[in-house]
């Protein structure tokens, strides 16, 4: 996992920070062997599943970061 953005008790997407965005740097991922993927196969997993408030999330990743929008 590169990141996560977790709220509670949100009523309103202007409750988030105004940047529109969280960005996670510097993000590394090892085999068993400990040697480092270049390039992880990332999944975008988005639930929002429960949520009364829906803002447009959407996710863009690199081999080393993910970007969370809202």
């Amino acid at each position: 996992m590169a990141g996560a953005l977790e709220v509670y008790s949100v009523d309103s997407c202007d409750e988030y920070p105004a940047s529109g965005n969280i960005t996670f740097t510097g993000v590394a991922v090892y085999d068993y062997r400990m040697r480092q993927v270049r390039s992880p196969p990332w999944q975008e997993i988005i639930d929002n599943s429960g949520l009364d408030v829906q803002c447009n999330y959407q996710l863009d990743t690199t081999s080393t970061t993910a970007t969370i929008s809202y």
